[in-house]
């Protein structure tokens, strides 16, 4: 196996750690002088990276790294690239970054501000109206159905 390859394999298996939220474990595939840099925020040690893991979501269903670029200099190696998590919250899915990504790297200061972005809060927005109107509709039969079981009792009790 290259350089190259034990490096993206264990790029890989760092992701699997953080999606099983196992810091330890991300802690230990991390050197002393580990920083992470992501666009907009502020640089991150390898303890507050590795503390950070336990605090993620219980719904983290995949971390997946993409477009791995990979600079080799002696003992040292400069990973870059896309990190793709798929989180449930609330029973959805939180999958659709790609239109967030694209926009900050446009420039913008926030990912939401770009007309793919807005299509996909829409989206989203459209999948939430969607379960208030079920919900709403559950919540109607349901009181129609107190109503005449209370009715039904009343009358039976006079």
């Amino acid at each position: 196996m290259s350089e190259l390859e034990r490096v993206a394999a264990t790029a890989h298996a760092l992701a699997e750690a953080i999606s099983r939220r196992d810091g330890d474990a991300v802690a230990r595939f991390l050197t002393p002088d580990f920083v992470l840099r992501s666009p907009g925020k502020t640089a991150t040690g390898r303890s507050a990276f590795a503390a950070g893991i336990l605090e993620l979501p219980d719904g983290i269903e995949f971390v997946k790294l993409r477009d791995l670029e990979i600079d080799l200099d002696g003992d040292h190696a400069l990973v870059t690239g896309l990190q793709h998590a798929r989180v449930r919250i609330d029973a959805q899915n939180i999958d659709d970054i790609r239109p967030f990504v694209d926009c900050l790297r446009a420039g913008n200061d926030s990912g939401d501000v770009c007309p793919d972005s807005v299509a996909v809060i829409r989206r989203k927005l459209a999948e939430v109206d969607e379960c208030v109107d079920r919900l709403t509709t559950v919540r109607t039969r349901l009181s129609v159905q107190l109503d005449s079981a209370i009715r039904a009792r009343t009358r039976g009790e006079s």
